[in-house]
């Protein structure tokens, strides 16, 4: 059965099986469950123009810390970025949520960034903010680079 049949029968999901050693099955299904997460709603470039051109330095620096990394296939974490920006992890965190608010009050219906458990790191399955990460969809984060 090819995977074309086999996405037929099953509902046009496409989907191939790959065998997982037992100790990462946690790690792979919290992978499998963020990546399956991720924003699949096609970017708004007006809403985001406009909440890029109104926010403030430190808003647009969240914007585009997350949009680069984003571009380069990479997850910054909360504590990295805090770092990087010259913020506090708690400072960054109500950032997004302000951003998300604009972003709703400027037309866009889904979240813009999101901050999400690490898929790599999992410390004894337990969730804390020093791994948390950042990220956007490609589709926002080449309209931010564009900008």
């Amino acid at each position: 059965m090819t995977i074309a049949t086999l996405g037929a029968t099953l509902g046009g999901m496409e989907y191939v099986m790959i065998p997982v050693p037992e100790e990462l099955v946690d790690q792979v299904k919290s992978y499998a469950a963020w990546r399956a997460a991720a924003p699949k709603v096609a970017a708004n470039p007006e809403a985001l123009r406009i909440v890029y051109d109104e926010a403030d330095a430190a808003l647009r620096a969240i914007i585009d810390y997350t949009a680069q990394h984003t571009c380069d296939d990479g997850l910054p974490s909360l504590m990295e970025m805090a770092d990087e920006i010259d913020m506090t992890p708690r400072e960054v965190v109500g950032a997004i949520g302000e951003l998300h608010s604009r972003v709703v009050a400027a037309g866009r219906k889904s979240p813009f960034i999101m901050l999400r458990e690490d898929p790599r790191e999992i410390p004894d399955g337990r969730s804390d903010w020093e791994h948390r990460v950042i990220h956007m969809s490609e589709a926002d984060a080449a309209v931010i680079s564009a900008f």
